[in-house]
């Protein structure tokens, strides 16, 4: 089985420099979120007369100076974000380059007939996202460090403020996690569902668009435009649909959302009043409150990001398994450069099916793609390629002949034109002619 993976950590390992400052962007972000807070909590703490630089200094200095560290912090924060989008530009610009380099050098092994066969393009050129991957990898990757030593940092604080804040916000956390999982799989089989109902709308429109006069006079105006516009009636209640599940979600988990930070400042206000915890604590507590429903959120979507990274990996090893199929031993290399006419003798030619070691492959990706499929947890546009695969497999492995027999004589000095459909075997007859002929006296 080819692996993956090393193909893209080759294209990370080789920019170093992008890699190393992405994460550097990510630690520095994580600990500025971890700063904030603690900083208002002594700005306040200052104002109160109380803490452990109360007595250090002049409480109108200390407030200036936290103050002015609060603002150096926010604007540093500001200038990373613009720095991050600033290298996320370029790393999915070099990384996708270089991806591209090794794509292209895997298809130079493949012979030109290979590519032209129309099954084959099937197979190479739905991999439209294959040369993202290193930078999605890269972002899910820095994204996810920057989100692990966030919640690093932040649970302890909250775990020796109030015990009880901590075990709150870890329950509401685990419930939005439930919700976000149902959503995934809920609105990807009401997309599936809708992209399926609206597959013969689209070809409706497509025909109405480029072919109106020839369909009206086919069908007459009578039955085509009732029936049109009654599909685009259905097609809004599907997007209508679809809204309003994406709303009830976005509801639910708003509210979970909203109850977490209230239960959160209820709590800790009582604490506040019965002289437990200062006003600082409370305002430090809440904010890293909100830190953590974001990361909960975050959370959320690495979930899909892995989903469709996994399936791109498929996707880049059911590539890299690809083979040539022209046998380059029957070529003579002596032959090259010398002009003469040019002979075929005996031509058979068939496309042939799917190798070994891809059918193996391809009906393991397919297995995977189910699986994910079955739980909810895969693209909707993912399902469209997992029918195509299916029926590459369901194809019979040897394939009728697209030239047999064929002994032709290219005279010197001439030029032959080829003709003929896609698959009849223009290229591959073209390409015997360039590597393997009969070279003539004179």
């Amino acid at each position: 089985m080819p692996r993956p993976f090393a193909t893209v950590r080759a294209v990370l390992r080789s920019h170093r420099g992008i890699l190393g400052a992405s994460l550097g962007i990510a630690l520095l972000a994580s600990a500025l979120t971890v700063l904030l807070p603690w900083l208002g909590k002594r700005e306040i703490e200052i104002l109160e007369g109380r803490g452990a630089f109360s007595a250090a200094g002049s409480p109108a200095l200390l407030f200036l100076f936290f103050a002015a560290a609060i603002f150096l912090t926010r604007t540093l924060a500001s200038l990373s974000a613009g720095a991050d989008r600033l290298l996320d530009t370029l790393a999915r610009e070099r990384l996708a380059m270089e991806m591209d380099r090794h794509l292209y050098r895997k298809m130079e092994e493949l012979d030109a007939g290979f590519l032209e066969n129309p099954q084959n393009r099937r197979l190479i050129y739905i991999f439209f996202d294959i040369g993202q991957l290193p930078w999605t990898l890269l972002r899910f990757l820095t994204s996810g460090l920057g989100l692990i030593l966030s919640l690093a940092a932040i649970l302890p604080i909250i775990a020796l403020t109030s015990p009880r804040i901590l075990a709150l916000i870890s329950g509401f956390g685990a419930l939005q996690l439930l919700v976000t999982r149902s959503r995934i799989r809920r609105e990807n089989a009401f997309r599936v569902y809708k992209e399926k109902a609206l597959a013969g709308t689209n070809e409706l429109v497509f025909l109405l668009r480029y072919h109106f006069h020839q369909l009206i006079a086919v069908s007459g105006e009578g039955r085509v435009m009732p029936r049109y516009f009654q599909r685009r009636s259905d097609a809004v209640a599907l997007e209508v649909k679809e809204e309003t599940i994406k709303l009830s979600y976005q509801l639910l988990y708003g509210l979970t959302e909203n109850l977490t930070l209230l239960a959160t400042a209820l709590i800790m206000g009582v604490a506040v009043l019965a002289g437990e915890i200062s006003i600082g604590t409370f305002t430090m507590v809440t904010a890293y409150a909100v830190t953590l429903q974001a990361s909960v959120s975050q959370i959320s979507q690495k979930f899909s990001d892995y989903y469709h990274i996994k399936t791109i990996m498929l996707q880049l090893g059911f590539f890299l398994s690809m083979k040539s199929r022209i046998d380059d031993s029957t070529i003579r290399p002596e032959a090259k450069g010398q002009r003469g006419p040019v002979r075929l003798r005996d031509i058979t030619f068939a496309y042939p099916g799917l190798a070994g070691e891809e059918r193996a492959y391809l009906a393991h990706m397919v297995k995977q793609l189910r699986l994910a499929g079955d739980r909810r947890e895969m693209w909707s546009t993912d399902w469209e390629l997992v029918a195509e695969w299916e029926r590459l497999l369901q194809e019979q492995p040897t394939p009728a002949p697209v030239l047999r027999g064929l002994s032709l004589t290219f005279p010197r000095d001439s030029v032959t034109a080829v003709v003929g459909p896609n698959g009849s075997g223009k290229t591959t007859l073209t390409r015997l002619l360039m590597r393997n002929y009969d070279p003539a006296s004179g």
